[in-house]
């Protein structure tokens, strides 16, 4: 309780009680005037007179209350009585259990934190936040909103399968005890159950104007909104994928109307975590278990800092993701499950361990990273006809009758099991080639100044040359030829006098194939994105084509290709400039022309929306009332979404509310939104790349 000397007191008293309500109505939410402000005030509006002040103390009848005789030192002290606008420490009881905590009354509103002293989920204590409104002095009516559905569908026994979807109104009246204290019982009710609050709220202090918390959640479209002629095209256009049956339930939603994609962004307890990771909040609504749930998912991810996620990361896709041959794979608790579009992952991985590596020189980073670089080499030596074929993937033989499997042949080992015992997945195409590229490129700046490793660098080059001279998608005559030859002459460079004559051969094709590389670069095909719609797949590849060229010229010391390829990163940023698509946003944003600090921030974000710990639970959009559909279908140029579920969100929710996936920077941003609940546990290679592209490009600090 603050304290004063009498004389202080006594004016403090009779300013503020005349002057301080709860209904005064500020500029802004959180406008207050200070202290020095209000006895400004108080002067000016003649508290000074003498007759006034008695009468004020004369009409609360509170003397004895106010000021208490404890004058034993020759200098008075004593505690004042405050209502209405103020910090309050708060006790009660509610549904759920006990609590204490802090309330903020300002300008007719208040804020209400609690953290409840037997209530816990998950190992970590639950705390409840909302805002309400409220009114009156000797007595407050008090009233706010919890909302009962999220975004989870069922955890355990409890589901919200069945139950009432609109926010439950709660209503109370707060006595006032004369000093200091409003206390009372706030209720609700709905058809699925009563609520009420037992609350006591104790005033501790002034409040500054500051909010003591504030909800962070906002939408921002990723694009402009179509005109009204070009809506009523793309009605008409559509006009067969709104009259199904799921789509059409929303078509009268006014942002269903309006044509453009929602990126919501919620910080929101960002801070808090990381300083209270052993707390869960939930936030405006129902602090049941399925809300304890959703407010775990986002703990989860905002509870631990980038440097320690991607010490998780590294441990789990070591340990769980990559298998004997050094494949990303997926670990089933007995063997490793093929993963299909293994070799693009793997060379993403590569990377990532290559650039950790120029980092850390950690010794064991540099023996991951060999282990599936040698993986990716046999993926284009295995197979016994280069004209035909590349390997997606590879794994220990099994002999299981897999038809997309076949054994190798031969003695050559890779990681020291010999390719007759060895099974390859047939079929390598356009996007698995990119993943030799990627890994290529970033193992080679690793070890082009390790002479013991000489003999790595030239199975890469024979590798790689072995499907240029073959097979129709390296030797194109298009891009994908083009970035061969450089890659090759890149990988050559340090190879000798046997390798002279092949460096320069292809450094002069790749070369003069810069004029196809400049046509594909300048056209309009380089990235989708129609309304907000895109090929969100495609341009993951694309992004790291652009990336794989700009840092061969690099590397081979063309100055002048490498800043047309900069320019062209920054185009590509442009061209999906407002659509969260973290590692795409981090690479553009760094790479470009120059540093776009709004779009390598949000990428950041996106990372710190990854959990530790995807899919626990089954989340399902669809429950919400304010969920959407899009009016768009998803890939709506491929036409077949009378045959095919082409439906998406109007909105980008944050990844901690999505469900699971094993690499989110592929994935269609507006999807994501039903599905999980028996946890993904081969995940993280999504954010360990897109970790250690930020530390490499000096966005990310090395304790974030």
């Amino acid at each position: 309780m603050t304290k004063f000397k009498v004389i202080t007191a006594v004016l403090s008293f009779f300013i503020l009680f005349s002057s301080c309500s709860v209904d005064d109505a500020g500029t802004s939410d959180f406008e207050n005037a200070s202290d020095d402000d209000i006895i400004e005030q108080s002067e000016n509006d003649g508290l000074s007179d003498q007759s006034n002040e008695t009468d004020e103390i004369t009409d609360t009848g509170t003397d004895k209350d106010i000021f208490s005789d404890t004058d034993t030192d020759g200098d008075s002290e004593t505690e004042i009585c405050e209502n209405g606008e103020g910090i309050y420490a708060i006790t009660g009881t509610d549904n759920f259990g006990n609590y204490a905590g802090t309330v903020q009354i300002y300008d007719g509103k208040f804020i209400r934190i609690v953290t409840y002293s037997d209530l816990s989920f998950e190992n970590k204590t639950a705390s409840l936040v909302l805002t309400g409104t409220l009114s009156g002095d000797a007595e407050l009516d008090v009233t706010f909103s919890l909302e009962t559905v999220g975004f989870i569908e069922s955890v355990g026994e409890m589901t919200r399968t069945g139950i009432d979807t609109a926010p439950v109104q709660f209503s109370g009246k707060l006595a006032f005890d004369g000093c200091n204290t409003y206390s009372g019982i706030i209720t609700g009710s709905n058809k699925d159950g009563e609520y009420s609050f037992n609350d006591k709220w104790k005033w501790t202090d002034y409040t500054d104007g500051a909010p003591i918390w504030k909800n962070e959640r906002i939408e921002v479209p990723n694009g402009p909104e179509p005109g009204e002629t070009t809506k009523a095209t793309l009605k008409e256009t559509f006009k067969s994928f709104h009259e199904l049956p799921d789509v059409a339930k929303y078509s009268d939603r006014e942002e269903f109307k309006k044509f453009i994609h929602l990126m919501v962004i919620d910080t929101t307890d960002y801070d808090f975590y990381q300083k209270n990771p052993d707390i869960i909040r939930v936030i405006q609504k129902i602090p049941d278990t399925i809300s304890l749930a959703e407010s775990w998912m986002r703990n989860n991810a905002y509870s631990h800092k980038m440097s320690e996620k991607e010490v998780y990361f590294d441990t789990d896709i070591s340990d769980i993701m990559i298998n004997e041959l050094g494949m990303v794979s997926h670990w089933n608790g007995e063997k490793y499950e093929q993963d299909g579009d293994s070799l693009l992952w793997t060379g993403v991985y590569v990377a990532a361990l290559s650039m950790k590596y120029m980092i850390t020189n950690d010794s064991s980073t540099l023996d991951k990273m060999l282990k599936s670089l040698n993986g990716i080499i046999a993926c284009l030596d295995i197979t016994p006809d280069p004209s035909a074929d590349f390997a997606r993937t590879l794994r220990l033989r099994l002999d299981n009758g897999d038809p997309e499997f076949h054994a190798g042949t031969g003695t050559k080992t890779c990681n020291g099991v010999p390719y007759n015992q060895i099974e390859y997945k047939e079929n390598g195409n356009n996007d698995m080639s990119k993943g030799p590229k990627i890994g290529f490129l970033w193992a080679y700046q690793v070890l082009k100044d390790k002479p013991e490793h000489k003999t790595t660098i030239t199975a890469m080059a024979e590798a790689l040359k072995r499907m240029r001279e073959n097979h129709p998608v390296f030797k194109d005559s298009k891009t994908n030829q083009a970035s061969s030859d450089l890659i090759l002459a890149v990988l050559m460079t340090p190879l000798g006098t046997g390798y002279m004559d092949d460096r320069l051969k292809y450094l002069t094709e790749g070369n003069g194939m810069f004029t196809v590389i400049k046509e594909y670069y300048e056209s309009d095909l380089l990235v989708t994105n129609q309304y907000g719609v895109s090929d969100w797949s495609g341009n993951h590849l694309t992004v790291w084509g652009i990336y794989n060229d700009l840092i061969t010229y690099r590397l081979l010391g063309n100055n002048e290709n490498e800043n047309f390829m900069k320019g062209i990163m920054t185009k590509a940023g442009n061209l999906m400039k407002y659509n969260r698509t973290g590692l795409y946003q981090l690479m553009t944003g760094t790479a470009g022309s120059s540093l776009d600090t709004d779009s390598v921030e949000d990428a950041l974000w996106r990372m710190r929306e990854i959990p530790l710990e995807r899919a626990k639970y089954f989340v399902n959009w669809e429950i919400n009332p304010g969920y959407c559909v899009s009016p768009l279908p998803e890939l709506f140029w491929k036409n077949d979404w009378t045959t095919s579920n082409r439906k998406q969100s109007i909105r980008a929710y944050p990844v901690f509310e999505k469900s699971g996936t094993n690499y989110f920077w592929k994935d269609n941003i507006l999807n994501g939104n039903i599905g999980g609940g028996g946890g993904e546990s081969s995940s993280g290679l999504d954010f360990y790349i897109a970790y250690w592209f930020g530390r490499f490009s000096n966005v990310i600090s090395f304790d974030e």
